[in-house]
């Protein structure tokens, strides 16, 4: 099979659900913002040591695609990922500043991360004004940005790089 289809040269692609809509469409960019963020996972994966944080970056992978192709959630996602924000912000300092993003390589790529998904949540929250989105598609997404965010400063935290605060 041949990667090209020669059938989005006129500017429109076909959804998951079969029907054809132009490139700039609101769902093909929300869609598009989850495959950018998708992709900013898998260079943070590739830059992390950790084991066990790889591996639960690879599970939010998938749940990005599970929100791509509109397939429901499963139900302890959310509490599961507060519970892992619960976890390394207990062991991050205190902040009362906005922290500038930035510090070590792995951090810097979760700010980044955290940046695309809040992108990514906008689009969606335009995308809900058209078609009905699953409430936990948007819950999924706001707390992983607020996911991103804590291992951002965790990430500077293990590694010993002091925040830039503005």
């Amino acid at each position: 099979m041949k990667i090209y289809t020669k059938h989005g040269d006129d500017g429109s692609t076909m959804l998951t659900q079969g029907n054809r809509v132009a490139k700039d469409h609101v769902q093909v960019c929300a869609i598009g913002t989850l495959d950018e963020l998708n992709a900013h996972l898998g260079l943070l994966v590739t830059l992390l040591v950790d084991a066990d944080m790889k591996e639960y970056l690879m599970q939010l992978q998938g749940m990005l695609f599970e929100i791509g192709a509109f397939h429901e959630l499963p139900s302890d996602l959310l509490p599961a990922m507060e519970h892992k924000i619960d976890e390394m912000q207990a062991l991050t300092p205190t902040i009362n500043d906005f922290v500038l993003p930035g510090g070590c390589i792995q951090a810097a790529e979760a700010h980044v991360c955290r940046t695309v998904c809040r992108r990514a949540e906008r689009c969606f929250i335009t995308l809900s004004r058209e078609k009905a989105i699953p409430a936990t598609y948007l819950q999924f997404l706001n707390r992983l940005s607020d996911f991103l965010f804590v291992l951002a400063r965790y990430l500077n935290f293990i590694y010993h790089i002091k925040e830039k605060k503005w």
